[in-house]
C-alpha cells in the first residue's frame, strides 16, 4: 500500500512539473513577443519624427490624430501605423487599431488595403460591415473601386456561428456600402441616414457615371 501511495504521489508530482513547466514556456513566449512588440514600436518611433509625434498623441488618447497625421501623406509613418493595426482589434467597430487601418490605406498600403477587402468577405457580417467603413473613410480610388463593386453584392448574408442571433447584420454588402457611402460623399443621391434598399442601387450606379473620377 506504501509502495502504491508512494507511486501515485510521484505521478502527481511528475504531472505537476510538466504543468508548470507547459505555463513557464507560455509565459516565457509571451514575454518574447511582448519585448518584440516594443522593440518594433521603439524603432518605428525612433526612425521617424512624425511618428514619435503621432505616437504622442495616440499615448495622450487624441481623437483624430491617426487620421489627421495620415493626411500629411508622409510614408515614415506606415511602420509604426502597421503596429497600431493589430488583426486582434481592426475590426472593432472603432478604434486606434481601425483609424491605422484607414490611415494606411490613404497612405497608398496595398497589405491592408487587401487585407481590408478581404474582410469583406469574412464570415461575420459585423467584419463585413466594418470593412465596408473603413473603405469609404480611406475615400482612395482603389477604395471607391472596390466600393462600386460591392453594388452587385446583394446575396444574402447570415449570422456567424459562433456569435448567433446577437450578431446584428444588414441584408447584404450592397446595402451597407450604399450606406457608407452616403456618410462619406459630399452629393449622395439618397439622404444621408436612411436606410438604403436595392432599389437604391441603379442610384447609386448612375452616380458613379457621373463622378468616374473617383474609380477612374
Amino acid at each position: 500500500m506504501k509502495k502504491m501511495i508512494f507511486f501515485a504521489n510521484l505521478v502527481l508530482m511528475m504531472l505537476a512539473s510538466v504543468t508548470l513547466a507547459q505555463d513557464n514556456s507560455a509565459l516565457v513566449q509571451r514575454e518574447r513577443k511582448e519585448q518584440r512588440a516594443k522593440a518594433a514600436l521603439q524603432k518605428a518611433v525612433k526612425d521617424s519624427p512624425a511618428a514619435k509625434a503621432l505616437s504622442m498623441k495616440v499615448s495622450a488618447g487624441e481623437s483624430g490624430a491617426i487620421l489627421e497625421a495620415a493626411a500629411t501623406g508622409d510614408h515614415s509613418l506606415i511602420p509604426y501605423l502597421k503596429l497600431l493595426a493589430t488583426k486582434e482589434f481592426r475590426s472593432s467597430q472603432e478604434g486606434g487599431a481601425v483609424d491605422a487601418h484607414i490611415a494606411l490605406i490613404k497612405l497608398g498600403d496595398e497589405e491592408a488595403l487587401a487585407q481590408v477587402i478581404a474582410e469583406t468577405k469574412d464570415s461575420s457580417p459585423s467584419v463585413q460591415d466594418v470593412a465596408i467603413r473603413k473603405l469609404a473613410r480611406a475615400g482612395t480610388k482603389k477604395a471607391f473601386q472596390k466600393l462600386y463593386e460591392l453594388l452587385d453584392d446583394t446575396a444574402e448574408r447570415h449570422p456567424n456561428p459562433i456569435l448567433g442571433r446577437d450578431e446584428m447584420y444588414s441584408p447584404n454588402n450592397a446595402v451597407v456600402a450604399m450606406y457608407e457611402l452616403a456618410e462619406v460623399v459630399d452629393n449622395p443621391p439618397v439622404k444621408k441616414n436612411s436606410v438604403p434598399s436595392i432599389n437604391d442601387i441603379p442610384l447609386w450606379k448612375a452616380w458613379f457615371d457621373k463622378n468616374k473620377h473617383l474609380i477612374e
